[in-house]
């Protein structure tokens, strides 16, 4: 198994969603007025350069527009020394955010911090089938009809079968595979995510991912996960099929959290994996050869997804 289709996998287990959150500090802003964005912001998350993102400051308040996960907007009461510099703080149950800049020639410089304290915080591993855990991909499908189309049999009503079958294959080849690439998923205090993985199926070379490449946030009992799109690409090489979920993953994409028995899953609901659907065709372009046989099931897969009642699909996790 190659990288590419190790970013498909991360990737496609995530969709998009946002909620809203505001500070209650209250201090005084004096001079300070505007909107910046584009070429006029250069943002910082921790020490990673963000992009698409925006500033605006009124009324003593600084506005936070798609910098922190699930939370689009975060109103921020702000302090101010000379009138080109200031400074804020928001805090609630799960995470503080600091924010700091300076504005010199039109243009806002600003740094953010995040210190998460919520249940994802630390490193997992994932729970491995194969020494008789529960599988590492979670998967539930209900349908409003008692079979499926589902398979890569020549004979047509082979592939005719119930939901379950469809659940059980997704658990099975996805929970045996996945452990032997991704080792661990590290939800950094910082409000960074990074990961373990090796470097090839059945590789021994395990490689950790930078921080600045995605974020994490929760809220109500959903982890939202971002994406530094600036920062992925510029690391990519030709891997261009991922650009749509990466545009579609930079806001926060919500996960819904479930804990029990010691194991914990974040999984996605039918109306995020809807919003993924369309790119499934193109994942068997980027599908290392041992899994080319796999095309036909994922487009399959996506006519199900879009069809199902309730389609739930996730990765499960162990400390």
């Amino acid at each position: 198994m190659n990288k590419k289709f190790l970013n498909i996998i991360l990737v496609a287990l995530f969709a998009i969603g946002m909620l809203a959150s505001c500070s209650d500090d209250k201090n005084e802003t004096s001079g300070i007025s505007g909107e910046w964005s584009g070429e006029n912001l250069a943002i910082t998350y921790g020490d990673a350069l963000l992009t698409n993102k925006a500033v605006k400051i009124a009324d003593n308040k600084i506005l936070l527009v798609n910098v922190i996960p699930g939370e689009p907007n975060i109103t921020i009461d702000a302090t101010t020394n000379d009138g080109t510099s200031f400074a804020g703080v928001s805090t609630n149950a799960n995470r503080t955010v600091n924010v700091s800049g300076t504005i010199a020639d039109n243009k806002l410089t600003a740094k953010v911090s995040v210190k998460a304290s919520n249940s994802l915080t630390g490193t997992w591993n994932l729970s491995d089938a194969n020494k008789g855990e529960n599988s590492a991909i979670y998967c539930a499908i209900k349908t409003s009809t008692p079979t499926v189309i589902f398979g890569m049999s020549s004979t047509p009503s082979d592939n005719i079968v119930p939901p379950e079958s469809v659940s059980l294959f997704i658990s099975m080849i996805g929970g045996a595979m996945l452990p032997q690439v991704l080792k661990t998923v590290t939800f950094e205090e910082d409000g960074n995510i990074t990961a373990e993985y090796a470097e090839a199926l059945g590789s021994t070379t395990i490689i950790k991912s930078p921080k600045g490449m995605a974020f994490y946030n929760v809220i109500d009992n959903k982890a939202y996960i971002s994406l530094n799109l600036g920062a992925i690409m510029a690391a990519k090489s030709d891997e261009d099929i991922l650009t749509g979920l990466m545009l579609m993953a930079e806001q926060g994409i919500p996960l819904n959290i479930m804990s029990e028995g010691g194991f914990t899953t974040l999984y996605l609901g039918k109306d995020s994996l809807t919003k993924v659907t369309p790119l499934f065709p193109l994942v068997s372009t980027v599908l290392p050869d041992d899994f080319k046989m796999y095309s036909a099931i994922i487009d399959q897969l996506g006519t199900i997804i879009n069809e199902s009642t309730s389609f739930d699909l996730g990765i499960t996790l162990k400390k």
